[in-house]
């Protein structure tokens, strides 16, 4: 994996993906001892990351073997 193949990825999801909230938790800042962000994927269109791997893979195919 290189951010250039992550960049790429990142423009095909554009406009595909919800943008999800990070979300934080006084409950897990307190256990961590520091500032705790969560990514709310449960928002994304299936519920959770799946959704941006599988678009992410698909769009990815050849236009011919996609159809």
């Amino acid at each position: 994996m290189d951010i250039a193949r992550i960049e790429a990825a990142a423009k095909r999801l554009a406009g595909h993906a919800r943008r999800t909230p990070l979300l934080s938790s006084p409950f897990l800042d307190e256990i961590a001892g520091r500032r705790i962000l969560v990514k709310a994927e449960c928002l994304q269109h299936t519920g959770s990351f799946k959704f941006r791997g599988a678009w992410s893979a698909i769009s990815a195919l050849d236009p011919e073997l996609r159809q």
